[in-house]
Parts: C-alpha cells; sequence; structure tokens
C-alpha cells in the first residue's frame, strides 16, 4: 500500500491543530519532531484531496508553505521510531519500550515491549497516553474488554496483563492486526485481534477502549451501546477538546453518562459508563 506525504510549515503551537484535522479526514502518520513543521502521510485508498483542500485553505493564514503531496511507497516506520523516540514512562506505573530499548532498572507495576511497526500507539502520543493514564485507575480483573482502533495493541496488551479475561482488538488495517498479534505474543499475553469494523463487534464487555476519532467514535456508538453491560465504562479519545460536547452529545443519547474528562495538551479523553 502507498503513501501519499504533505510536509506543512506552520508555526510551532499550530502544528497541534493541523495534526487533528488531518487525522480526521484519513491521515494516520505523523512526524512532528521537526521545527515549525509537520510531516503527515496518507494512504491512497484514504487520500481525500477535496478535504484536504478545505483544510488548508481554511488554515491558510498560519501555514506559510505546503510540500506535496508526494507518492511514497509502503513504509516500515520502525526506523522512525527508533531514531526518534525514548521509552514511555507513564507516571512510573507503567514503562512502554521497544525491543532495543534497554531494560529499566527503576521497578514498574507494568513493563510492555511494543514494536510499533506501521501502526498507531506508542505511548507518545497525548491521546495514547491519557487513556494509559485512565487504565491506572480502573478494575479490569476478570473484565471483558474492547480495544477499538488497536493499532500496535498497545491498549488491549495492557489490559490484559492488568487481569482482563477477554481482549478483543479491532483495526481496520491488515498490518495493524499482524503488529498487534505480534506485540501480544511478545508480552506474553491472550489478546485477539480481527481486522475490519464495527461490523466485528460482537459478544458482551465491560470496558471498550476507543482511540479512534470524532467521527467514527459517534458513527460506532450505537455498537458500544449494543454490546457493553450495564454499568461497563467506556474509555475514548482520538479527539481534540473543541469537540467533546459532540461526543457526550451523541454518547448521551445512546445511554452513556459521562463520568469525567482529562486532557493531554490538545487532546481530550473522556470515560463514559452504560447507564
Amino acid at each position: 500500500m502507498r503513501y501519499l506525504k504533505y510536509v506543512l510549515h506552520s508555526t510551532e503551537d499550530f502544528k497541534e491543530v493541523l495534526l487533528a484535522e488531518l487525522a480526521e479526514v484519513g491521515f494516520d502518520t505523523f512526524d512532528d519532531s521537526k521545527p515549525s513543521k509537520l510531516e503527515a502521510w496518507v494512504t491512497e485508498a484514504n487520500h481525500d484531496a477535496e478535504a484536504v483542500q478545505f483544510i488548508l485553505e481554511r488554515y491558510a493564514p498560519w501555514i506559510s508553505k505546503v510540500e506535496g503531496p508526494e507518492v511514497e511507497p509502503e513504509k516500515n516506520w520502525n526506523e522512525t521510531w527508533e531514531s526518534q523516540y525514548e521509552a514511555v514512562n507513564i507516571d512510573g506505573w507503567v514503562h512502554i519500550r521497544a525491543p532495543f530499548h534497554p531494560i529499566p532498572t527503576a521497578t514498574f507495576e507494568h513493563v510492555l515491549e511494543i514494536m510499533p511497526k506501521m501502526s498507531f500507539g506508542t505511548g507518545h502520543h497525548g491521546t495514547t497516553a491519557g487513556i494509559l493514564r485512565t487504565m491506572s485507575g480502573l478494575p479490569f480483573e476478570g473484565k471483558r474488554v474492547l480495544d477499538m482502533g488497536c493499532g500496535t495493541g498497545v491498549l488491549g496488551i495492557l489490559a490484559a496483563k492488568m487481569g482482563a479475561s477477554r481482549v478483543l482488538g479491532i483495526d481496520i488495517e491488515p498490518w495493524a492486526v499482524e503488529n498487534a498479534l505480534e506485540n501480544a505474543e511478545r508480552n506474553a499475553v491472550q489478546m485477539e485481534v480481527l481486522e475490519g469494523g464495527k461490523e466485528l463487534i460482537d459478544g458482551s464487555f465491560d470496558v471498550i477502549l476507543a482511540n479512534i476519532n470524532r467521527n467514527i467514535i459517534v458513527d460506532q456508538l450505537p455498537e458500544y451501546a449494543r454490546v457493553m453491560e450495564k454499568g461497563g465504562i467506556l474509555v475514548c479519545s482520538g479527539f481534540y477538546r473543541q469537540d467533546v460536547d459532540i461526543i457526550r452529545e451523541n454518547a448521551a443519547l445512546n445511554g452513556f453518562a459521562f463520568v469525567s474528562e482529562k486532557n493531554e495538551d490538545q487532546w481530550a479523553n473522556v470515560v463514559f459508563s452504560k447507564a
């Protein structure tokens, strides 16, 4: 599968806005490590030229230059990960490392070994970090867990390590499914992973973790409500703080009661319970 690459030159404090907007229209990989520059990739299949042009025109005053789209072949993102990122330490509670990172000398309740390949979810991004922090305060022992848009499988793997009795991960990308299964094996946990979307949601769940984006979460909320047990917990992220009201409104329409909201930079992390 080939990717299209865009390079957007913008002010440092505005890159998060552009990243969030592009994520809403199908972009799934980003590099914002360079000063005042955002590199963004989208698969040819997910590329919506009109949507991208709308974003570029809408935020033109804050964008000094646009490069692309440039066609790139399928890429293994290990090189980017290995060259740019350190291991992740979430509040001294969970440590997430790649195989090439040193084993931590400090003591953590949970240590995860995650090789991301082309998948999203390493703990660096605010959406993933926010859900990881929320998970530290939730009971997973004996719970049935659904990880929607599982990416690397990091959230589902942590749930399994915390004692979940069943973990199902679902992702639309075949390489994410492969990556999540490899990471589950790497961490010696049982996690079922399926390729597809909401049509694969089946069974009964006590906890649903949805780190996707606003539009997909809104679309899938009826399915979450259908399979969630009364009193179950929905943790969702992948959207901007300004979208919380939309998420809350649609969650309420589907029988979910608001519990809490926490923010990681410009990203929101919202918890609901099944009324």
